[in-house]
């Protein structure tokens, strides 16, 4: 194996009844492990690979309610990881020659599993992070990290509606915003046992965790420098859109709106959310020889998560509140329109502290031009902000799949 390559060893995997009394030790018939963080859920998932070429497993039998627990470690930089799931389902394969089997357990962390398993409907009185801070101790006896950055939320009393606690933790973020209108994420990485909640205003004001950026295209990665080397990026997915009117359907490009009372039917037609205000510059994006700003109508109605508890419609001083879900809900669909996704060595994700979902990170896209010089892809490069990793453990090495959004 070369010595670029991020060396990993499984110190051990253990199964677990739910009991805590029948333990079944795994550490050498593992095949492959993944790991799975998403600025997207406050819970990790992943799954592993086992053979059962001595039918141990089969003899132990699972019937859901097992856990597993392994721990890892990496020799290059001698950090070491422990991570506890359940075993929220599993995968029976049979090997190519038909000769042993195989096991593909999904994993999920417990608290996860806890509320899926139950509904439940409180009164809860505060602002949004002290609500869903409140579920998180309740119902999952986990600490929340807040962001430095506190919603502008006012105190409200809400009752969840005979829901998970995922769900209403969910619900509530939902109703989160800064100033601007932008969203806060909840979620959780390997790298702690912490929950957090973070706005993306907050993320994109911290300095990236890489001091030396991530590096792809020529001479990325220079033979006998290993620095370079593990940074070097192996393979890169640009996504995302251009399409003015696929980000409009989306809801990324609203520039009017409507709002009407439910109550006296009195409706009002409001053009003071300007596209300088809302997004990017669009007073002369052009689509099908017009403005998208004159063809632009968006009415905006929310049933489900009203501003007032009394009422669902918008009117009067509640006006501005109504301007920032329309920004909250084009700041998302927008930074969705801007990803790129990568491949590289799991090392540096390992060594650093910092490197996980939530963070940004530096990334530098260099070619070479007709006078064979580089030259950086300005579209490609600069800071994005990390939204998801994969870990991949397999055959000695680690490897981690990473999209970020550009802000």
């Amino acid at each position: 194996m070369s010595g670029l390559e991020s060396q990993f060893q499984l110190n051990s995997v253990v199964m677990y009844k739910n009991t805590g009394r029948e333990t079944l030790t795994i550490t050498a018939t593992v095949l492959e492990l993944e790991l799975h963080e998403s600025l997207d859920q406050p819970f990790l998932t992943g799954l592993i690979a086992v053979s059962d070429a001595e039918g141990k497993i089969a003899n132990f039998g699972l019937s859901g309610t097992e856990y597993l627990e392994f721990t890892l470690t990496n020799i290059q930089f001698e950090v070491s990881i422990t991570k506890r799931f359940v075993i929220a389902s599993t995968e029976i394969k049979v090997s190519s020659n038909e000769m042993s089997e195989f096991y593909v357990l999904n994993l999920m962390e417990q608290h996860a599993v806890v509320s899926s398993l139950s509904k439940f409907s409180k009164s809860y009185t505060g602002t949004p992070d002290q609500i869903i801070k409140r579920i998180v101790s309740g119902k999952f006896n986990k600490q929340l990290l807040i962001g430095r950055l506190k919603p502008i939320q006012d105190p409200m009393t809400v009752v969840t509606p005979y829901i998970t606690a995922l769900d209403a933790i969910a619900w509530i973020n939902n109703r989160a915003t800064t100033l601007d209108g932008h969203p806060y994420f909840v979620y959780s990485t390997i790298k702690d046992d912490f929950i957090r909640m973070r706005c993306i205003d907050e993320m994109v004001a911290d300095e990236s965790f890489n001091s030396q950026p991530f590096t792809y295209g020529t001479a990325a990665s220079v033979a006998g420098q290993l620095v370079e080397s593990l940074h070097a990026i192996k393979v890169m997915d640009i996504g995302g859109s251009n399409d003015l009117m696929t980000k409009a359907v989306n809801g990324g490009l609203a520039v009017k709106y409507e709002s009407m009372d439910l109550v006296t039917g009195n409706r009002a037609r409001r053009t003071n959310i300007k596209p300088t205000d809302m997004g990017p510059e669009l007073t002369s994006a052009i689509f099908n020889d017009r403005r998208v700003f004159d063809s632009m109508n968006q009415i905006i109605f929310d049933f489900q998560n009203p501003t007032y508890e009394t009422s669902s419609s918008y009117g009067g001083g509640d006006i501005d509140t109504l301007s920032t879900k329309i920004k909250r809900t084009q700041t998302a669909a927008r930074y969705n329109e801007n990803k790129i996704g990568f491949t590289m060595n799991g090392a540096v994700w390992m060594a650093n502290d910092k490197a996980r979902v939530g963070m940004p990170m530096d990334i530098r896209t260099v070619e070479l031009d007709g006078a064979l010089l580089l030259k950086e892809d300005k579209q490609k490069s600069g800071k994005f902000v990390v939204t998801y990793v994969c870990h991949r453990f397999s055959n000695n090495k680690h490897e981690v799949d990473v999209i970020g959004i550009r802000p």
